[in-house]
């Protein structure tokens, strides 16, 4: 009213979200206000235009990070505005290095300003093989890195947005959030989410869960699948998935149960039904376990063996938590 009172124009005001209940995207909500004013929409699609200095610099970054320019990249963003909505750490983690191994690929953690908790909990054993992170960089620098990936991502964040906004195909993680409302648009998008009575909620709603059922029933194998609807059959002619030997048993075989878990250590002890080297990939696989990696290491009473068969029981590094059970396959080119 006072705006309109000093100005003497007409005053249109647009809420900055749409009505509880109403199934309208942000993008569509607020692109109601020029509409609705009659002033031309080109379209409801985001796109950010970049620079060749950002570019360029996004060139650098790599070049200093020693990554190849003919180096496939996947962008991982585990972090997001709110806690609420961010997929386990660990889980990133396992998805990380099975898609290293899928696609042959250098996996990017972007991280951002408040991210830290994100950080720490993402390097508390150590770094993911065959990745690095990616912070400190303006949205125009992250932006113009991001086009060089072959696929992002990430939970329900700016970042996510980013992504989708300079044409990167992603795969958007939605947890307590409605993507009706705030699902990514762009060229190609594959959303991830349970189908949970709870979710979405709403934001009082999410601040009193306890416990995030619409996340945490999201295993690892769903959004490498998700992934694969995206990425396909690799250039190297690889299996697009690696870790349900159910599926592709031309990949993997069971060749052993863990029996025992050391957290202290980071060793399982392994009770072998087939034959495994140290040069093996193997797949752990539980209810609470979802990793893939080198064996790296054996043991037998305390001896360092390179190859053990069916009946021997085992100590196998591990970089994951473990539980008694889990099964043990190898993975096979």
């Amino acid at each position: 009213r006072n705006l309109q009172a000093i100005s003497g124009a007409r005053v249109v005001a647009v809420p900055p979200f749409p009505p509880r209940g109403e199934k309208v995207h942000m993008v569509d909500h607020l692109l109601s206000l020029p509409r609705c004013m009659g002033l031309p929409v080109p379209g409801d699609v985001p796109e950010l235009r970049l620079s060749d200095k950002d570019r360029v610099e996004a060139q650098r970054l790599l070049g200093s990070l020693g990554i190849d320019s003919e180096s496939r990249l996947i962008a991982i963003h585990p972090g997001s505005g709110s806690p609420a909505k961010v997929w386990p750490i660990e889980r990133f983690r396992t998805l990380a290095q099975a898609l290293r191994l899928a696609y042959k690929a250098m996996i990017l953690f972007i991280m951002g300003p408040g991210e830290e908790q994100v950080r720490e909990e993402l390097l508390e054993c150590r770094r993911p093989e065959g990745s690095v992170v990616v912070e400190g960089l303006s949205l125009p620098e992250l932006g113009a890195l991001l086009e060089k990936c072959s696929i992002f991502i990430g939970n329900d964040s700016g970042v996510t947005h980013l992504a989708a906004a300079v044409g990167v195909p992603v795969v958007a993680i939605f947890g307590p959030s409605d993507p009706a409302r705030w699902a990514p648009r762009g060229r190609k998008i594959v959303l991830v989410s349970k189908d949970i009575s709870c979710a979405p909620c709403d934001r009082q709603a999410m601040a009193r869960c306890k416990v995030r059922r619409c996340l945490l029933d999201i295993p690892v194998d769903q959004v490498f699948q998700a992934v694969g609807r995206i990425m396909g059959k690799d250039s190297r002619g690889r299996s697009r998935f690696l870790n349900l030997p159910a599926d592709f048993p031309d990949r993997a075989e069971k060749v052993g149960t863990v029996i025992k878990y050391f957290s202290k250590i980071g060793v399982a002890a392994v009770k072998l039904e087939g034959t495994l080297s140290v040069d093996d990939t193997i797949h752990v696989q539980g209810h609470t376990t979802d990793f893939t990696q080198k064996v790296g290491s054996m043991q037998i009473e305390n001896r360092n063996v390179d190859r053990a068969g069916p009946g021997a029981d085992v100590g196998i590094k591990v970089q994951d938590r473990v539980r008694e059970h889990d099964t043990v396959y190898k993975v096979t080119d």
